[in-house]
């Protein structure tokens, strides 16, 4: 078993120069190719994100169409059941035997009326089944494409972590290093400067030693 740790950083490295950075904040080329790498990857995320919610209005329009549909087709669905329910009871023959027609031909003309009624009926059913159908699918595609807008918003975020957040610290670390400096040839003893900018004395000498 062995007990030392060997780091050999990466192909190129230089021990206290920055890969991305200048000592001043300023991007150098390698930073400047990683942060438009990022930007890239940023913006395709925001296009699908885009193409995602333009499809989810075009659900939700569907889903508004359906739903005029089915109230329609309802609202059909009850005048035709009333009808055939009105037709129904006329045809029905009382207990004495007696109907409410005078001649065969009337009670031919309502049986017919009844039974077109019937397969009417039926048929609003299933364009009714249809347009619930359209509406469960459409919710169910707008559910798909939130889970994925909402995937590909922590994918934004871990780019930014990736390509900038350290790009960030090595600026934070560039104005604190200028301030300590300023500091110190002020004459600030580093337990004041220390105090001043918030920060512990090992942090005062990692920046400034």
């Amino acid at each position: 078993m062995q007990d030392t740790i060997y780091h050999y950083g990466v192909k190129g490295m230089k021990w206290g120069v920055r890969r991305y950075q200048n000592p001043d904040g300023t991007l150098t080329d390698a930073g400047k190719k990683r942060a438009a790498k990022g930007q890239r990857k940023q913006s395709r995320i925001r296009s699908e994100q885009a193409e995602l919610r333009s499809d989810n209005a075009r659900a939700k329009s569907e889903i508004s169409r359906a739903t005029k549909n089915r109230q329609s087709i309802n609202a059909e669905k009850l005048s035709s059941t009333v009808e055939k329910n009105r037709i129904d009871r006329k045809l029905a023959v009382d207990s004495s035997g007696r109907t409410q027609y005078l001649t065969n031909g009337g009670r031919r003309k309502d049986q017919d009326r009844s039974f077109n009624l019937n397969a009417r009926l039926a048929e609003l059913q299933d364009m009714d089944l249809r347009e619930q159908s359209r509406i469960a699918s459409a919710v169910e595609r707008m559910n798909v494409n939130n889970q994925r807008i909402s995937d590909l918003d922590a994918k934004y975020e871990r780019i930014g972590r990736r390509y900038f957040t350290d790009l960030l610290k090595y600026t934070k670390d560039a104005e604190d290093r200028d301030m300590a400096q300023q500091l110190r040839d002020d004459g600030t003893d580093d337990d004041d400067i220390a105090y001043l900018l918030g920060m512990d004395k090992r942090r005062v000498k990692e920046l400034l030693d």
